[in-house]
């Protein structure tokens, strides 16, 4: 992947520069309702994605300076150190590992050089390919240098583990070079258990490192991949909390709202949710003894512009509205309320959705019973108390239970 989108990446990366000539691309027909600082931030936040996870190939740039233009949205650079160490790098002509970026040629400091190694790919390009010096196969993936011992170690089991299996011999020159080894056979790490390796390694160490020994598999066998879940549309769910900024635990069925009254019809009251939807509530939901047989004038009873306290009875979701020359119809979102007093009054309402999904009334009900047969201990403990007759002015006639209390809060 990384191959074949560093030059287009680089083409994209080269237009972010101090004139930011990218904002004179039309990327979206909405966009001129963004300012150009809006814009820009957005478009930052894509290129540092998409840079870390495609990598800068360090000793090509060296010899082509334009690819060097993504070297700008690496975590922990940014303009100012990317273009010091391009002026480094071009200077040297070639890089043979990570750490020599660090070390020997001191281009970043140790902090910025932890942020960005893993995304700084030293490979057998430019310069470097033709002075047949042997690189460090490690320093051509994410894998961070502070786990390169790992990654080895796992990469000689793999290959020992896998040589026993098939009564083979352990070839030593092979196991020097098993990261090679391992990365041209794949089969080696796919039978690796990673869980089994990681109790291993804690039990040695002391410390679980299952994800890190996972994300060294994954690198291992596709280095620089694209790990993110494919795009898909939003659910109408999705979609109604991007479009409202409302979800179930904020706004869901059966919740006490307050809302301002818009509007009265013949039909109902039109109300003002102060989120930008809009809510309505029929003639028949206003009270207990409304009638919508009856001739009432709500204007009597309800003013413009008051404060009235309802339950949310529906919300719509769904509504198309009109018609569109897009593929996609605008979209109508509304609030059916209700105001009755006995609905006000229920708590039959709460039970529709369930505001804490991983609430367990049993294990509340435990806590309860330990905490009612604690207090029960302790106040048997209070009446087992004798008090005695002491004159001291730091004597106090209490309990054990009272004084570890006392001096816990203490």
């Amino acid at each position: 992947m990384g191959r074949y989108l560093q030059n287009p990446l680089a083409m994209v990366a080269s237009l972010c520069g101090p004139n930011r000539e990218i904002l004179s691309c039309t990327l979206q027909k909405m966009q001129s309702f963004l300012t150009d600082d809006e814009r820009y931030d957005v478009i930052q936040q894509v290129m540092v994605s998409v840079t870390n996870q495609v990598g800068v190939d360090i000793n090509m740039a060296a010899a082509h300076e334009w690819l060097f233009a993504p070297l700008q949205f690496v975590c922990g650079l940014g303009a100012r150190k990317a273009s010091a160490i391009q002026r480094s790098i071009q200077g040297v002509g070639r890089i043979s590992t990570r750490k020599e970026m660090l070390i020997s040629l001191r281009l970043m400091k140790k902090t910025v050089f932890i942020n960005a190694c893993a995304f700084l790919r030293i490979r057998n390009s430019g310069q470097a390919a033709s002075a047949n010096q042997i690189m460090d196969p490690l320093d051509d993936t994410r894998i961070h240098p502070e786990s390169y011992e790992l990654a080895k170690n796992m990469a000689e089991t793999a290959y020992t583990e896998h040589q026993e299996a098939n009564h083979e011999e352990v070839e030593e020159e092979i196991l020097e070079m098993a990261v090679e080894h391992v990365k041209d056979n794949p089969v080696l790490l796919t039978n690796v258990d990673v869980k089994k390796y990681s109790d291993m390694v804690e039990e040695r160490d002391g410390i679980s490192k299952f994800y890190t020994l996972q994300d060294i598999v994954n690198e291992l066998l596709h280095g620089y991949k694209e790990w993110r879940y494919p795009y898909c549309s939003p659910s109408e769910e999705e979609l109604f909390t991007l479009m409202t900024g409302e979800n179930d635990d904020t706004m869901g069925v059966g919740k006490l709202v307050t809302v301002r009254v818009k509007e009265v019809t013949p039909r109902g009251i039109k109300c003002d949710m102060g989120n930008g939807l809009p809510g309505f509530i029929q003639k028949d939901d206003i009270s207990d003894e409304s009638d919508p047989d009856k001739d009432l004038d709500l204007r009597d009873h309800v003013a413009v512009g008051s404060m009235i306290t309802c339950r949310i009875k529906n919300i719509k979701k769904n509504i198309i509205v009109g018609e569109s020359k897009d593929s996609k119809p605008p979209r109508f979102y509304s609030v059916d309320l209700t105001c009755k007093g006995a609905i006000m009054r229920t708590d039959d309402w709460g039970k529709i959705r369930m505001k804490e999904p991983y609430f367990s009334q049993e294990a509340l009900n435990s806590h309860n019973e330990k905490e009612k047969a604690k207090k029960a201990k302790d106040d048997e403990k209070r009446k087992s108390f004798k008090p005695r007759m002491i004159v001291h002015p730091q004597f106090q006639n209490v309990s054990m239970a009272d004084a570890i209390e006392v001096h816990y809060y203490e």
